[in-house]
């Protein structure tokens, strides 16, 4: 996470340093590593970090960085070469040290920092976003001139002609509840489909994306009657026909009036639309036909639950072997190459390839920072300037340690 420091917090552990230095060197004390590691990286910097890899993060920084080996003459900062080494330089005089400092880079190399080199095209892609950001905020919303359309005529245009027919179809509530009821699973011996624990995530998530449908197209209607004098014009469709004008997603699309969220982001209006559409797509195949052959995980609202009810599941299969569903623990295989299942596009379809004997199939991961070595089967450096890796297909399963390992396993296994 990106937090508020500056330079005052180096100021001040810089100043506590030299009094620790000062202090030691006329007392004739060794110096007091662990105590500057902590008030640099724990109190003067670590005050403002709130994530805990973030905290474990710079505990390591300052490990390596605050300690007795730094003023061995082989020391350097960077843990690997580079085309510039930061080490502590010995010269005699004080304009050596000035000169060895003008030597510095401007910017610093993140393989310095332990991080790979597509740091430096995150941090520009992330400081141009927000340049763009303000830009298009400050930017004047008049006519261009006469006779051009004003920024509500555009925002009535695009509503009426392009967004109300890429709105998909209501679900109809009552046949929804009839369609989940019918359904049936072949590992499951339930007479009521509504009892099937993924039946029902399936009617919540439809629920869910019903409500957003709604409030959507309530919106659009709304806008082109204020914006022909029909309605008032709240200061609520003031400001998303603003945002709409600039192809920004309308912040009651995402957020309820407490602040929380109820929709997924997406920075642009078309990407967020599209993924509507993909999302009622994996939806309505599935209430409609069957089961995806593999479900894209992050196409739910509530992720979270659709794994919670893959346990239930295989929990209830299991029922003669007595598994308790707080004892059991999640498994997850990733796919090897050539058992790559589908693309991570929810409308593409599955190929004729068996379902896991237990579990399901999720795709729709991303990696950020990584990549996946498909013939290892293990985490590794991006390569060139990928900042995203696509993950494979996974299998998500559950298994139950304390039956397994129970007198019934141990029957079993003689």
């Amino acid at each position: 996470m990106p937090y508020e420091f500056n330079s005052s917090d180096l100021d001040a552990s810089m100043l506590y340093m030299e009094k620790q230095f000062t202090s030691c060197a006329v007392t004739n004390r060794k110096y007091e590593w662990e105590a500057m590691q902590y008030m640099c990286g724990a109190i003067q910097y670590g005050g403002k970090i709130t994530q805990e890899l973030d905290r474990e993060l710079f505990g390591t920084y300052t490990y390596l960085w605050i300690r007795e080996e730094i003023f061995n003459p082989s020391f350097q900062f960077n843990q690997q070469s580079l085309d510039f080494n930061y080490v502590i330089p010995d010269f005699p005089d004080h304009q050596s040290y000035i000169q060895y400092i003008g030597s510095m880079p401007q910017s610093d190399n993140p393989l310095m920092f332990g991080l790979n080199s597509n740091a430096d095209l995150t941090a520009a892609l992330s400081a141009s976003k927000n340049l763009l950001q303000v830009l298009v905020d400050t930017q004047p919303s008049d006519a261009g001139g006469a006779g051009a359309k004003s920024p509500e005529q555009v925002v009535k245009d695009m509503i009426e002609n392009d967004f109300l027919k890429l709105l998909p179809d209501d679900f109809k509530m009552v046949e929804v509840v009839d369609r989940i009821t019918a359904m049936t699973n072949r590992k499951l011996n339930a007479p009521n489909g509504m009892e099937i624990p993924l039946n029902i995530f399936l009617f919540q998530e439809i629920q869910r994306f019903q409500r957003i449908l709604q409030i959507v197209r309530s919106a659009m209607k709304n806008m082109c009657l204020a914006i022909d004098g029909q309605i008032i014009m709240s200061p609520e469709l003031v400001g998303g026909i603003k945002l709409m004008f600039d192809l920004r997603v309308p912040q009651p699309w995402l957020y309820d009036p407490s602040g929380a969220e109820i929709s997924w982001l997406n920075p642009t209006l078309s990407g967020w639309l599209g993924s509507m559409v993909n999302r009622e797509y994996q939806l309505r195949t599935w209430l409609m036909k069957d089961r995806p052959v593999s479900f894209w995980l992050t196409g739910f609202f509530n992720p979270q639950g659709f794994l919670t009810s893959v346990r239930q599941e295989i929990c209830r299969a299991h029922k003669a072997d007595k598994w308790a569903l707080d004892a059991m623990v999640m498994k997850s295989i990733v796919a090897p190459p050539k058992n790559t299942l589908i693309a991570d596009d929810a409308r593409i379809e599955g190929k004729q390839i068996p379902e896991p004997a237990e579990g399901v199939w999720i795709h729709g991961l991303y990696l950020e920072g990584a990549a996946w070595h498909k013939a290892g089967g293990y985490l590794e450096d991006m390569k060139g300037k990928d900042l995203f890796y696509s993950f494979p297909n996974i299998t998500i399963s559950a298994d139950c340690p304390s039956a397994n390992q129970g007198p019934g396993a141990r029957n079993k296994q003689g």
